[in-house]
């Protein structure tokens, strides 16, 4: 993986998420999430009806959405494999205090967005994204 490419202005490692997985019996887990299926057509529509305001919401809304359901099943891994007692504060969540890390592409941890095609052929993501996509029509 591609390291960190944001200068800190310090003696501070560059990372590349291959830093996070240990040599020996360690373990990773993947998933792909959406709120986006039919969001690209609904974003055109607004454009081209001149409607700025829309379009620049239903992009938003789905990136949150998105992300906010990666971090539900990112603790629904967490819980389900190694972490046990109360559920983290909402603050504790914010702010990362728990074991593990939940990368995602164009993040710093993984800058680089060409390899998530990998990881969508590995999971065969787009397989279910068009079955939901040809289900809901």
């Amino acid at each position: 993986m591609l390291r960190q490419q944001v200068d800190h202005g310090d003696d501070k490692p560059y990372l590349s998420l291959a830093d996070f997985v240990a040599p020996e019996k360690d373990h990773i887990g993947a998933f792909a999430v959406t709120a986006g299926l039919g969001v690209d057509e609904l974003v055109a529509r607004f454009q081209a009806e001149h409607d700025d305001y829309r379009a620049i919401m239903v992009k938003a809304l789905a990136d949150r959405l998105a992300e906010a359901f990666a971090e539900y099943l990112h603790e629904v891994a967490r819980r389900g494999w190694y972490e046990t007692g109360p559920s983290h504060s909402r603050d504790d969540l914010i702010g990362e205090k728990y074991r593990g890390i939940r990368p995602a592409f164009g993040y710093p941890a993984c800058p680089d967005h060409s390899e998530k095609h990998k990881l969508f052929d590995l999971l065969d993501a787009r397989a279910i994204a068009w079955t939901s996509r040809s289900q809901a029509r």
